[in-house]
């Protein structure tokens, strides 16, 4: 290959960087319109199509919710969170296979009682992480040859009733199953208000 001609530059500023869109759902309404979610006045239609979403696990959620209100009061909460917070939904959504809007609120609701360590991603991770807690740094390395690290970190897993999702370990606070519904706390057998 021969050059003939000096090469012509395309772009002159290649700015790469993500830049965050300004809507937590993106919609497509019956008329064929956008809506970015969340909106203070919603306008008079129907919900048709779901386009983007801050979580895109939920899209299809969002499409059969059917209520653009419903909707934009989820988007309003979405937009309140952090990303270490949205990370850890994301987690949980997934440690649970929510498929439904009504749930991914419930969810949503009780976030603070789970635990997400991105750290850990195998059973070998929770073992090793363990081990370390155990042990510590010195005689990890020399226990580590003596132990079957995915039996034990498939041990612990079942122990504190936590899965390993794409996001990393899932557990909850009071380590009962991730689907367990939450209790209402009471004081002396008097439930709390």
């Amino acid at each position: 290959m021969v050059q003939h001609t000096e090469l012509n530059e395309a772009f002159f500023a290649l700015d790469l960087t993500p830049n965050q869109p300004d809507y937590q759902i993106l919609l497509e309404s019956e008329d064929g319109s956008m809506l970015k979610l969340p909106q203070a006045k919603l306008p008079d239609t129907t919900l048709c199509r779901c386009l983007d979403c801050r979580i895109p696990q939920l899209m299809g959620s969002i499409e059969a919710s059917g209520s653009i209100a419903v909707v934009n009061e989820f988007a309003g909460r979405l937009s309140g969170m952090t990303d270490r917070e949205m990370l850890r939904y994301k987690a949980v959504l997934a440690a649970t296979k929510c498929n439904s809007l009504q749930s991914s609120v419930a969810l949503l609701d009780n976030l603070d009682h789970y635990m997400l360590d991105a750290k850990i991603s195998s059973p070998e991770d929770a073992a090793l992480s363990e081990l370390n807690f155990i042990a510590g740094d010195n005689d990890m390395e020399r226990l580590q040859q003596y132990v079957n690290l995915p039996a034990y970190g498939r041990d612990l897993l079942e122990r504190d009733n936590a899965v390993i999702t794409p996001y990393g370990h899932m557990a909850r606070d009071d380590f009962r199953p991730i689907l367990a519904p939450f209790e209402e706390p009471t004081l002396d057998g008097m439930e709390m208000l």
